[in-house]
C-alpha cells in the first residue's frame, strides 16, 4: 500500500470501511475481533474507524504477509 486508502484524522463508519475495502460488514467485524482492526466506540453501538489508524493497521499486515 503505497498511497493512503484513508485520509488521516477522518473518521469512517464501518459501511464506508467496507465499500473502499470491498469487504463484507461481517469480514470487518472478524478483523476487528481477532485481528485488532483499529475501531473506536463512539457511543453505545456507534463504531468508527479512524483513517491513519486503519493505514498503519493494513500497511502492517501487508508487510507482514497477511
Amino acid at each position: 500500500m503505497t498511497t493512503p486508502i484513508f485520509k488521516p484524522g477522518l473518521y469512517y463508519s464501518p459501511r464506508e470501511v467496507c465499500e473502499r475495502l470491498g469487504i463484507s460488514q461481517e469480514t470487518i467485524r472478524r478483523w476487528r475481533k481477532k485481528h485488532g482492526f483499529p475501531a473506536t466506540l463512539v457511543t453505545q453501538g456507534c463504531i468508527r474507524h479512524n483513517g491513519a489508524d486503519m493505514n498503519q493497521w493494513l500497511l502492517s499486515r501487508e508487510e507482514s504477509g497477511h
